[in-house]
């Protein structure tokens, strides 16, 4: 897998990935960012969270599960 991250300005970065999707990233202002976009940490948190997501309603689906809604929440430090 090859990803990128592109500066832009502060800590404001442009993450682009294999099939080219992009995804801002910064950080607060008071760490010297803009607030533009998620941190890298969140990413991190959603990523677990999204492969979590995706095995459960994988798991459902093929148990032929009627699924109406899903959430996954996740708290990180």
């Amino acid at each position: 897998m090859e990803i990128k991250v592109t500066w832009k300005n502060k800590l404001s970065f442009t993450g682009t990935g294999v099939y080219g999707f992009s995804v801002p990233l910064d950080a607060e202002p008071f760490e010297g960012g803009n607030n533009e976009g998620f941190e890298p940490m969140e990413l991190i948190a959603i990523g677990l969270a999204g492969c979590t997501a995706m095995d459960t309603i994988s798991i459902l689906q093929k148990k032929q599960q009627d699924v109406t809604a899903f959430d996954v929440r996740d708290q990180a430090e």
